[in-house]
């Protein structure tokens, strides 16, 4: 398969902590971690996944996957007690490079706290309905003041998951993360691509068919921001300098007249 996709040179050996998170149901959490592991794994890189979804939807994709295909290491955390904290990161085999969280829907304070702490990159994928918007506002402003609060560097930004179209809740929601100052770095389509990849354990970088390529160019922005926001953390913690991610002002409103 082509290689369309280019990790930008940084420092592999550095363990990079991406958690999808968002507390509404159904936005596509599995999918992007799932996607983003495959995509990882596909680069040679030591791949965790870390499953916190009670529904165990990654666990399940993972035991889709051929043995042929990249390794990917799984951890499975959603059997633990409430209150745990380090014992999923004990369990990530030594040398790991990308470690992928897929949190659960109603994801509680304490535990939004928890991974916070060990995120370097938080991704929030949302549907396009009013509905979507206004919760993922209601929660974008919940984690912005969780994440004011960390002093090591998080980035964070939203992805517009299985978007048909781009309609008035598109620029609602573009709008609003525009307000509350969040990257709004990707929108992914609606496409059978997934399902028949899901199908397989594999991601649509994995696909071996020739209708992937509008699928994989919608993930380049993604991937590219990852990768520049991994070097930007690396100058961050060797110059030792502050920053905090201010407290969102309010919250999406999405009535539509």
């Amino acid at each position: 398969m082509d290689k369309v996709n280019k990790i930008v040179d940084t420092d592999k050996n550095k363990m990079l902590t991406i958690a999808i998170m968002n507390s509404k149901g159904g936005s596509g959490k599995t999918t992007i971690a799932t996607n983003l592991a495959s995509y990882y794994a596909a680069q040679d890189l030591k791949t965790v996944m870390v499953d916190q979804d009670v529904q165990g939807s990654s666990v399940q994709w993972l035991k889709r996957r051929s043995e042929k295909s990249p390794i990917i290491n799984t951890t499975v955390v959603f059997d633990q007690p409430t209150n745990y904290t380090r014992s999923w990161l004990a369990r990530v085999p030594t040398g790991t490079q990308r470690v992928l969280i897929d949190t659960p829907a109603g994801i509680e304070v304490q535990q939004i706290e928890n991974v916070a702490k060990r995120a370097d990159i938080i991704i929030v994928p949302v549907l396009l309905s009013p509905i979507d918007s206004e919760a993922v506002g209601i929660f974008l402003r919940r984690l912005k003041n969780i994440l004011s609060k960390k002093h090591e560097m998080t980035h964070l930004a939203v992805v517009a998951n299985r978007v048909g179209q781009k309609t008035r809740s598109y620029k609602i929601l573009e709008t609003c993360l525009l307000n509350m100052k969040v990257p709004f770095i990707a929108t992914l389509r609606d496409s059978q691509n997934y399902i028949q990849a899901s199908e397989q354990g594999i991601g649509v970088h994995e696909l071996k068919n020739r209708k992937i390529t509008h699928d994989l160019l919608q993930w380049q922005p993604l991937l590219d921001w990852i990768e520049l926001k991994e070097s930007s953390s690396a100058r961050y913690l060797e110059t030792n300098m502050s920053s905090k991610i201010h407290s969102a002002s309010g919250v999406c409103q999405t009535s539509v007249s």
